[in-house]
């Protein structure tokens, strides 16, 4: 998936159902104005492996990709990526990689966030969301305000296992 782009959300795939990817490459995709640059995934269960997302922008919320349950405690995104890479990628607003909301679950296995931008969440932006993050480097991210790499607000809970940070930064909080 290179060199897409949407006027609105997700500049290469819009999803809203059950969605399985393996050993892609989203490589420079955009929305244009609006939400995910790479992938817009709303209200289903999402799963990526071996996977690399390079380059991809969104004017508003998530760089490479946007997911977002309901605010119904039945209607909840689960997303899981394994052995993949989020580099690169930039949103104007929150979540330069990743922007997860309202009753999202995520869980990242040995996937890497470099060098990714916003000026919200450099990496990754949770708001009403959980995830875990568990054997990952997180590095060279930055944001323009909170959270270098990472930004957890409104009741979102984020959980780090054997995690390798360097060389972020964030006007308050240069990792989280």
């Amino acid at each position: 998936f290179r060199g897409n782009s949407s006027k609105n959300h997700g500049g290469a795939i819009y999803a809203r159902n059950l969605l399985s990817i393996k050993n892609a490459v989203f490589d420079s995709n955009s929305s244009t104005t609006a939400y995910g640059g790479a992938i817009y995934a709303s209200t289903i269960k999402l799963s990526i492996s071996g996977s690399a997302f390079t380059q991809n922008s969104a004017v508003e919320e998530g760089g490479a990709l946007y997911v977002s349950g309901s605010n119904s405690s039945e209607d909840i995104l689960e997303l899981t990526v394994s052995d993949s890479l989020f580099s690169k990628n930039t949103s104007k607003t929150y979540g330069g990689a990743v922007y997860l909301a309202s009753s999202s679950r995520a869980y990242f296995k040995n996937t890497d966030f470099l060098e990714n931008s916003a000026n919200r969440g450099g990496a990754i932006y949770a708001t009403e969301s959980t995830f875990e993050i568990d054997e990952a480097t997180i590095s060279g991210n930055t944001s323009t305000s909170y959270g270098g790499a990472i930004n957890v607000c409104e009741n979102s809970t984020a959980v780090l296992n054997k995690i390798s940070a360097s060389e972020n930064k964030g006007s308050s909080g240069g990792v989280i």
